[in-house]
Order: C-alpha cells, then sequence, then structure tokens
C-alpha cells in the first residue's frame, strides 16, 4: 500500500527501492572507520592503556567521507553515473514506438477511401508474478508508461493519442498448466485487436487458438526485461470467471 501510495500520490517510484540505500554506505563506512581507527589507537598504547585518537586526522577522514556520500547520493538523485537494474523506462519507450510504427501503417491505409479507418488496437502486458518483485517490476513498467505520456513529467513526454496499458497477470504455481490455463482464460475476454507483450514470461504458451500471431522482429531485451510482441486479431473463446487487471 504504502509503495503504491509514494508511486502514484508523491510521484517517487519506489519499487526499485534498493537503489536509495546508496546514501547508507558512508554512515556505514564511518563506522567501520571509526571502529578500525579505536583498534589502532587500543592496539598502539596497550601499555599505557588509554586509547588515543588523532583528532586532526578523524576530522579530516569524517570531512572526506562526508563529501563522498554527499556526491554519491547527489549523482544517485540525478541519475548520473548510476544504472537501475530494471530499465523499465527504455521498455516503456520500446513498446510506445512499436505501437506508433503499426499504428501510422494502419492510418496510411485508411486514407484511402475504399478502406475503413483502422480499429483502435489496445496494449496487453502478459506476466507471470511470484513474489513482489514480480509485481514490481510491472509497477515499474506502468509509471514509466505514465511519465512518457506526460508532457510536464522530468524527461519529458507526450500527449500523443496512445492507450493505456492493460496488465494481465497470473501467479506462478506449482503446477505449470495451471498458470497457463489462468493466463489463456484472461486473455480470451479481452476486447480484440490487441498488441500482447509477453513480458519475463517463463511459462510455455500456445496462443494459436487464441487468435495470435507472434511478430518474429519484435523482441525486445534490456536490463531487468525480456519480451516478445503478439498481435491478437481473431475473438477469444469464451471464459466467464476470470478476469483481467487493467492499469490506468
Amino acid at each position: 500500500g504504502w509503495i503504491l501510495l509514494a508511486t502514484y500520490g508523491f510521484q517517487r517510484d519506489l519499487t526499485l527501492g534498493g537503489r536509495y540505500l546508496f546514501g547508507v554506505s558512508p554512515v556505514v563506512g564511518l563506522g567501520l572507520a571509526i571502529a578500525a581507527q579505536a583498534t589502532e589507537g587500543i592496539a598502539g598504547q596497550a601499555a599505557a592503556g588509554v586509547a588515543r585518537f588523532s583528532i586532526r586526522r578523524s576530522r579530516r577522514l569524517i570531512a572526506v567521507l562526508v563529501i563522498l556520500g554527499m556526491a554519491g547520493s547527489l549523482f544517485v538523485t540525478v541519475d548520473f553515473a548510476y544504472s537501475k537494474p530494471d530499465q523499465s523506462r527504455l521498455l516503456a519507450q520500446e513498446i510506445r514506438a512499436s505501437y506508433r510504427i503499426h499504428n501510422a501503417d494502419g492510418a496510411v491505409g485508411a486514407r484511402s477511401p475504399e478502406t475503413r479507418p483502422p480499429e483502435s488496437r489496445s496494449i496487453v502486458i502478459g506476466a507471470v508474478y511470484k513474489t513482489h518483485e514480480q509485481v514490481g517490476e510491472m509497477m515499474s513498467l506502468a509509471y514509466e508508461w505514465q511519465r512518457l505520456g506526460d508532457p510536464d513529467a522530468r524527461g519529458g513526454g507526450d500527449r500523443e493519442d496512445v492507450p493505456s496499458l492493460q496488465f494481465v497477470l497470473a501467479q506462478r504455481e506449482p503446477l505449470h498448466n495451471l498458470v497457463t490455463a489462468t493466463f489463456v482464460l484472461a486473455l480470451a475476454q479481452l476486447p480484440r485487436p490487441l498488441d500482447l507483450w509477453l513480458v519475463n514470461f517463463a511459462a510455455n504458451l500456445d496462443l494459436g487458438s487464441l487468435g495470435c500471431s507472434p511478430e518474429v522482429a519484435q523482441k525486445v531485451e534490456v536490463s531487468g526485461y525480456r519480451a516478445k510482441r503478439y498481435r491478437c486479431s481473431a475473438p477469444g473463446i469464451s471464459a466467464p470467471g476470470i478476469s483481467a487487471l487493467g492499469m490506468p
């Protein structure tokens, strides 16, 4: 709950929270340095039984560590010289570019008087999750997709008419057949046509029965994500009782 509040309420993406622990490193380093110097002082003056520190050296050490900590925190804040382990923004850009290309192709054909206007294609992300880590990856993708459509967001954006992402998440179970059946039933209920992107999807699927064909040239690999695009045109089978999770 608090991750959702921070991400969408305060515009802070905490799905990769580990990167913000970088600011803790200077504190840990300072503690280790003080402990090491204390050990040296005790060893060097064991005969006297008194541990004395060089105050001047300690001040210099503390000042250096504080400066390094502030510089490191600044680099993290502005995304300079630091790479996220999961590049959800890059994947969102690839999906958006793919939609632009295929939508433009349809729009060109629609200019002919004999051709009907192209049907609106929805974009669906399919994924399997076992822990909150996989859910967080999808949350980060949804967040970056929303930012790409917001011209006021840092990093730019546009108001291009691109549909919102929809997500179909199937929980990983010991029986892979159960995961496959759940996902297929949920996907079958979605209106066609649609672009289906399987992201980090480990289960084997035969989507031919659902009217989905893979795009050979549409495989995307970025840091933390592997995705493959399918075009689904034929209507899906009836599957009552299973629903898809939509993200605005």
